[in-house]
C-alpha cells in the first residue's frame, strides 16, 4: 500500500513508500541470479582514477551480483559523493530501494536529484522520498516544478491525491494543495484536489465549495461529481442520491455517476430503484455480460424472475466469463419457478471445477425432494469427478 527506529529518516519513511519507489527505481542487478548477466560499465573518467574507487567500484559490483544490496548501495553512495556522477547516485538509489534500505535510499536519490536536476526519473523519486518521509516542506518545490508545465499540469494536481494519501497529518496536506493550488484558480483539477485534500481532513463544508467550484470550470465532470457524492454521504444517502439524480437529469450519458449511485442504492437494498438504472447501463454498454448478470441478480432479489431468467440468459449469450455460475443462477431461478426438471437440466450442465460440488449438491436437493434423501445420498456417493479435497465437503 514501517521501519521504526533511530534514524528520524528511518522513523518516518515506510515500507510501502520503497514498493512504490521501485516502479520507477528498477534494481540494476534484477537478474542478479544469472551469472551472464552483465553489469553496465562503470563511469568514465577523465582523468586517472584511484586504485580505491576501482576496488570500491568493483566489490560493489560483486556485492550487488551476489545479492548483497545494502553494501552495493553504500558503496555507490561512497562513490558518487567522491566523484559527483549521477550515474552512481542513481545506481546506489536503485540498489538501495531494492534492499528496502530507506535511510541509504533517501541520501542517493537526494544526491542523484541534485547532480541531474534535468532527469525527472531522479525528480520524481526524489519527490516520493520526501513526501514518503513526511517531508512535505522540501518536498514543496519538487511538487511547483511537477505543476509548472501547462500540459501536463491538470493530471499533476491528480498525481497529488495519490501521492499524498498516505500522509498522517490531513491538515498540514490541505495546506500544501492550497499553497500549491493558489496559482491556478481556472483549473478544475486544483480545486478538485483541494476539495480530496479538505475531505480526507474533515472539512466537509470546504470540501463541497470546492467541488462545487470544480464543476462550474469542468461542467459534467464525473470525477468531481462522484465525489461531490460522497462528501454529502457524510450528511445522508438521501443527500447523495439527490445529488445523483439531479446531475444525471443534466448529463443522462454519465454512465460511471449512474453506476455508483446504483451500487448505493443496492448497499441501501432500494433494489427496486436500482434496477432500473441498472437497465439503462445495460442498454448504454452494449449488453456488457457483467452488467447484464448483475441486473439479473437484482431482478432475482426483487423477485422478478422472468427478468431474472432474461437477463442470465443474455449474459450467457454475450459470453460472461464465468458460464458455470450462470448456470447455478439459472437453475435457481427454474426452482423458483417450480421448474425442477429445468432447474436439473442447468445444474447438470456445469463442468468439473469450481462450481462443480455447488451444482451437485443443489442437484441433491432437488433428488431429496422428489425421490427421498436416500437418492440424492446415492447420487452424492456416486459421484466421479470430485477432487480428494472436495470429498469432505459432501
Amino acid at each position: 500500500m514501517p521501519i521504526r527506529k533511530s534514524h528520524p529518516v528511518q522513523r518516518n519513511l515506510n515500507l510501502a513508500a520503497l514498493c512504490a519507489m521501485a516502479s520507477l527505481l528498477i534494481s540494476p542487478w534484477a537478474q542478479a541470479n544469472d551469472a551472464t548477466a552483465t553489469p553496465e560499465a562503470a563511469p568514465s573518467q577523465q582523468t586517472s582514477v584511484s586504485s580505491e574507487f576501482i576496488f570500491k567500484y568493483l566489490v560493489g559490483e560483486i556485492a550487488g551480483q551476489r545479492g548483497d544490496l545494502s553494501l552495493a548501495s553504500n558503496l555507490f553512495l561512497d562513490l558518487a559523493k567522491s566523484s559527483r556522477d549521477p550515474r552512481l547516485a542513481e545506481r546506489s538509489a536503485k540498489a538501495a530501494v531494492a534492499a528496502n534500505n530507506p535511510q541509504t535510499a533517501m541520501q542517493a536519490v537526494g544526491l542523484w536529484a541534485e547532480l541531474d536536476p534535468e532527469s525527472i526519473e531522479a525528480q520524481q523519486a526524489s519527490t516520493q522520498m520526501l513526501v514518503a518521509a513526511g517531508k512535505l516542506s522540501e518536498a514543496k518545490p519538487h511538487l511547483q516544478k511537477l505543476l509548472e508545465k501547462e500540459d501536463s499540469r491538470a493530471n499533476g494536481f491528480l498525481y497529488l491525491n495519490t501521492l499524498l494519501a498516505r500522509q498522517a497529518d490531513k491538515n498540514a496536506v490541505l495546506e500544501l494543495v492550497q499553497e500549491l493550488a493558489q496559482p491556478y484558480p481556472k483549473i478544475a483539477e486544483a480545486h478538485f484536489t483541494i476539495g480530496h485534500s479538505a475531505w480526507a481532513a474533515g472539512k466537509t463544508e470546504l470540501a463541497l465549495s470546492e467541488l462545487a467550484i470544480a464543476e462550474k470550470l469542468h461542467p459534467g465532470w464525473e470525477m468531481n461529481a462522484i465525489l461531490h457524492g460522497q462528501v454529502l454521504y457524510s450528511q445522508s444517502p438521501d443527500a447523495t442520491l439527490k445529488f445523483y439524480r439531479e446531475f444525471l437529469t443534466k448529463y443522462p450519458q454519465s454512465n460511471e455517476v449512474r453506476l455508483t449511485m446504483a451500487r448505493l442504492l443496492v448497499n441501501q437494498k432500494r433494489f427496486a430503484e436500482a434496477k432500473p438504472e441498472f437497465v439503462k447501463l445495460v442498454e448504454a454498454s452494449n449488453n456488457n455480460p457483467e452488467i447484464l448478470v448483475v441486473v439479473g441478480l437484482l431482478s432475482f432479489q426483487s423477485g422478478d424472475l422472468v427478468d431474472a431468467d432474461k437477463y442470465f440468459q443474455q449474459a450467457l449469450k454475450a459470453g460472461f466469463k464465468d458460464p458455470d455460475q450462470l448456470y447455478l443462477y439459472l437453475g435457481q431461478v427454474a426452482e423458483k419457478q417450480k421448474n425442477d426438471a429445468q432447474a436439473e437440466a442447468y445444474y447438470n450442465k456445469v463442468q468439473p471445477g469450481e462450481r462443480y460440488l455447488e451444482a451437485k449438491i443443489s442437484s441433491a436437493g432437488l433428488i431429496a425432494r422428489i425421490q427421498g434423501v436416500d437418492a440424492a445420498i446415492k447420487m452424492l456417493n456416486d459421484l466421479k469427478d470430485v477432487t480428494n479435497e472436495q470429498l469432505p465437503i459432501v
